[in-house]
């Protein structure tokens, strides 16, 4: 799996003045929780590294298929966001892209719509469900039991 935290402008953009520094705190614990339960998964931000779909196929060397992407939308950055759903769509046809963060927690029906579209919920939980098995208490339980 790999995360992206996508950028419209590079560290010290626009939004500087109020945060100095944007740390992808949210996707570094997801993949943390991952890594944990034996997924091999990769992080990368955009305030960073540019990205192209040159880099792209060097981020997914290496990982399991299909690609999975997840993408973490500030509404300042779902423009960057989007496109960048449609070049990994062009790029890897079979891969999930998944949208998470602020801007798709609060206007979900937007991503459907919108060009270069993130994949439907229902076949991201079908493609991640069986990837991990939480554990409560030492105890297994099932998959379908912990997305409900």
């Amino acid at each position: 799996m790999l995360f992206i935290n996508p950028a419209q402008e590079k560290f010290g953009g626009f939004l500087s003045r109020y945060i100095p520094v944007g740390i992808p705190v949210a996707i570094g614990c997801l993949a943390a929780y991952l890594k944990k339960h034996g997924i091999k998964v990769r992080v990368v931000d955009e305030e960073l590294v540019d990205i192209t779909p040159s880099v792209l196929r060097q981020l997914v060397d290496g990982l399991e298929k299909p690609y999975i992407f997840g993408l973490s939308c500030l509404t300042a950055h779902v423009v960057r966001a989007y496109q960048l759903a449609e070049m990994i769509k062009a790029e890897f046809p079979d891969a999930i892209v998944v949208a998470g963060g602020l801007h798709p927690t609060a206007l979900p029906e937007e991503a459907p719509e919108a060009p270069g579209a993130p994949d439907r919920a229902e076949d991201v939980v079908v493609a991640v469900k069986p990837l991990v098995t939480p554990s409560y208490n030492g105890e297994q339980t099932k998959a379908e039991d912990s997305w409900r």
